[in-house]
């Protein structure tokens, strides 16, 4: 996130030099400074947050009228903070931090040290206090200086009131430009030309990691070193050690050069006894900005003179990379990106569902449209998911010069920070260079959605005779063909700024049909199925869509069969509309007519007779201020079902249905339902079943506690236990946890997900249930096959233990998740 003090340049030699005029490749002189003075352009954050997640929370521009530099960022539970520098037109430099709260608002602004005596280079944020580290010219208040430049760490409360200083070095060039902490302490990372106290010096520039406590005690020093030019440049931390990147000028023992500079990563744990080393890289320079944790591994990202092993250079001297490790040490995967100008990658924040590298381009990625002149850097930044999949790119910024300096990420949201030469949308420049602040999020790729739920309405239907032909209706859709369908062209009136579908899908086959898949239009057809048929007969599932191209879905089906989509509703970000949050409960049953006679009990539904049932009046938890339900509906019929229909009481029923059973088999579907008149819902059937309706959350109000927010993602395979090894199936009343977050685009920090799961079992299935691991098992079920047909049915499971639901089957099963989005 940051780079090494341009004074380094005075002492360290060989290749440190190459590594300046690397970096200083992106100087520009400011058009504007009455001296010209060089400024390093730092990160610019323009419209990342905006484009990259979605919708951009709030931005903060400001400055001094002179250049002002931001160095780094953080965050916390309490806010966000920056460092900047404020370069004078008189050649004076000052130090800054300043805290915003989480909603933009600014907490202080303090002054570090004094005019000319501090650079600080990295901060780091946690409950325990607030620690920036750098370097220092003088002996700092209570400390003593070792001689030439000095090291420096720093602790503040989250007030910004200053705990203690420890200064440190040897009489030659030191300094600290990355910083971590955990439970036991915080560590510094930096360079030093000399020997630290306790420690040899390898004859060349070295790279050091160095461990306080809380207090402020020194607890152990690391310095390695090759004896030529190393440095280092980031720290990252968890309750499993500390990750120490840099960069080596030859081999560090045990390892193998892959030629010019590498990167070295080195664990150690909270003792500072090595654990592994690993070192890779090009066969140019390589040098890492930033290392990132989750938990799948560890990340390092930066940037590249050269080619890494198995990747294409794209031209331009430098590229960005990321390179992904197990905590281990094992290598996962790495990418290298860029477009055929320079680019450089000087920020990386892992978010929970993969990593988010950012930096400045002097060309234009794919897909992309540069900001500026071409060769006048633009921000840029790249989401790759936990296995190494591009999620997407972002390429932005003003006419003058815009580069991402750092990077944080706090429970799915993302912050960036930096500086840009132009003036932000909806902000002011002050003149000169400016600081700005972003936040984006809490989501990833297109927002927190609220949801806008409408009485069910048939958009699709390509039955001759039934749908209009056209875009919407016939002709029957053919064996291995794709169809799509821009929604909001539809006759049911659903808006362009729709970003997701709850939908129901039915599939009258005349034969058997494999599968059917439902995702965005415009994207590449997903490795997932919605429904399958195998048997030939109706069947119907519900599914939480993402929009695609125009807001559209495309539809692939195995076989020949007509479709059938109804929708109740759908989520939008800008809440122009009536929208509502997602509230979870329990998993709880809250109607079942096969019990006593009663609101919630017997009688069965008659056929051809409808039934209301006033939910908040049932022992789930369900408010009176609802807006829409999440159920689950199951019919146990008599006989023949031709449909079941589900809909917001005192509403004229709707020309649509929620589930089919035309054999009489024992059928399950989930549903998103309106309210209606006092909470109620009305249900029709059109022979005489017994109804169970599950409840597992419903969607109110926005800004009750606990309030969540959808995020949608294009369809992923999470979990397929015929793929597991030996291909093993669930056993007869087994339960077993599948862990979604992490997976699929979906962040650790996910609350609740959009599944939809299939089963195929081994003969007769009684039921499968879904609820978030470490709870008890509740008295649910989400989908039956007691004919041990492929049954595939959708449900919103919050978030267990580990990030992980948990399957019960009563009988024998292979289980298959897919996820299509996450509620946070």
């Amino acid at each position: 996130m940051f780079h090494l003090n341009r004074n380094i340049a005075q002492h360290l030699k060989g290749a440190l030099r190459r590594s300046e005029a690397f970096r200083d490749s992106t100087s520009i002189q400011h058009p504007h400074s009455v001296n010209r003075i060089q400024w390093r352009v730092p990160a610019l954050l323009l419209c990342l947050a905006l484009a990259a997640y979605g919708q951009t929370d709030w931005t903060r521009q400001f400055g001094t009228g002179a250049n002002d530099e931001a160095r780094a960022v953080a965050v916390d539970s309490t806010g966000v903070y920056v460092l900047y520098a404020v370069y004078a037109t008189t050649g004076e430099t000052t130090e800054f931090m300043a805290k915003y709260s989480l909603d933009g608002t600014q907490q202080f602004n303090r002054q570090i040290g004094t005019i000319n005596t501090m650079r600080p280079f990295a901060i780091s944020a946690t409950a325990a206090g607030v620690y920036v580290v750098g370097s220092t010219n003088v002996a700092l208040s209570g400390q003593t200086s070792a001689g030439g430049t000095d090291a420096f760490i720093q602790r503040y409360d989250t007030a910004g009131n200053l705990l203690w200083t420890r200064q440190f070095g040897t009489s030659s060039y030191d300094d600290a430009v990355g910083v971590a902490a955990d439970a036991t302490g915080v560590y510094l990372a930096g360079n030093t030309l000399s020997s630290l106290p306790g420690q040899t010096s390898s004859g060349g520039p070295d790279a050091y990691l160095r461990k306080y406590d809380v207090n402020g005690t020194a607890l152990w020093t690391r310095q390695v070193g090759t004896g030529l030019t190393d440095a280092g440049r980031a720290v990252a931390a968890d309750a499993g050690g500390v990750y120490f990147a840099g960069w080596v000028g030859s081999v560090l023992a045990g390892q193998v050069g892959a030629g010019g500079e590498d990167v070295f990563l080195q664990k150690y744990d909270a003792n500072g006894a090595l654990l592994w080393t690993r070192q890779f890289g090009s066969e140019a320079f390589d040098n890492p900005a930033a290392v990132s944790l989750d938990g799948s591994g560890v990340y390092v990202t930066g940037t590249t003179a050269g080619q890494f092993p198995g990747q294409t250079g794209f031209g331009g001297g430098t590229d960005g990379f990321i390179q992904k490790l197990d905590l281990s040490g094992n290598p996962q995967w790495v990418r290298q990106f860029g477009t055929t100008s320079f680019d450089f990658a000087d920020a990386g924040a892992a978010d929970g569902s993969g990593i988010v590298v950012a930096g400045s381009t002097g060309g234009t990625f794919p897909g992309q449209t540069a900001a500026g002149i071409l060769g006048v850097p633009d921000a840029f930044a790249q989401k790759y998911d936990a296995n190494g999949t591009l999620q997407w790119t972002r390429q932005f910024g003003t006419s003058g010069n815009d580069r991402v300096a750092g990077a944080a990420a706090d429970a799915g949201r993302l912050f960036l920070g930096g500086s840009t030469s132009g003036a932000l949308p909806g902000q002011t420049s002050a003149g000169g260079v400016d600081v700005f602040l972003q936040s984006g999020g809490p989501q990833a790729a297109q927002g927190a959605l609220r949801f806008v739920p409408i009485i069910p309405c048939r958009v699709v239907d390509t039955r001759p005779g039934q749908g209009t032909s056209g875009e919407f209706g016939p002709p029957t859709m053919g064996a291995d063909e794709t169809r799509s369908f821009p929604l909001p062209q539809g006759r049911c009136s659903i808006p362009s700024t729709a970003r997701a579908y709850s939908l129901n899908v039915t599939v009258v086959p005349p034969a058997p049909l494999i599968y059917l898949t439902m995702y965005p239009a415009g994207e590449a057809r997903p490795l997932v199925s919605t429904l399958n048929s195998f048997h030939g007969g109706i069947v119907a599932n519900a599914a939480i869509t993402p929009a695609g191209l125009n807001g559209g879905i495309s539809v692939y089906v195995t076989n020949v069969t007509d479709l059938v989509i109804d929708i109740n509703g759908y989520f939008i970000a800008d809440g122009s509309a009536q929208s509502y949050s997602f509230y979870t409960l329990t998993p709880c049953r809250v109607v079942d007519t096969r019990l006593a006679p009663g609101p919630f009990g017997a009688p069965p539904l008659f056929g051809g007779l409808g039934r209301n049932f006033v939910l908040p009046d049932g022992t789930c938890g369900l408010p009176l201020f609802a807006a829409a339900y999440s159920l689950n509906a199951t019919v146990v019929p008599a006989g023949p079902l031709g449909y079941l229909t589900l809909w917001p009481a005192a509403q004229p029923q709707p020309f649509v249905s929620t589930l089919n059973s035309p054999d009489g088999a024992v059928v399950a579907n989930a549903a998103i339902v309106q309210a209606g008149i006092s909470g109620s819902i009305s249900a029709f059937a059109t022979g005489q079943t017994d109804l169970i309706l599950d409840t597992n959350g419903y969607f109110g109000p926005a800004g009750g506690l606990n309030e969540l927010r959808f995020q949608p993602v294009t369809p992923c395979r999470a979990a397929d236990t015929r793929l597991e090894l030996f291909g093993q199936p669930l056993g007869d009343g087994v339960t077993r946890d599948f862990a979604i977050g992490g997976k699929c685009g979906v962040p650790v920090t996910a609350r609740a997900y959009s599944l939809n799961v299939t089963v195929v079992p081994s003969g007769a299935l009684g039921y499968l249930a879904l609820w978030p691991s470490a709870t008890a098992r509740p008295l649910v079920s989400t989908l039956n096959s007691f004919l041990g047909r492929v049954v595939a049915n959708a449900a919103i499971v919050p978030a267990g233990a580990n990030s992980s639901v948990s399957v019960y089957v009563t009988n024998q099963t292979h289980v298959i998740l897919d996820v299509n989005g996450y509620f946070q």
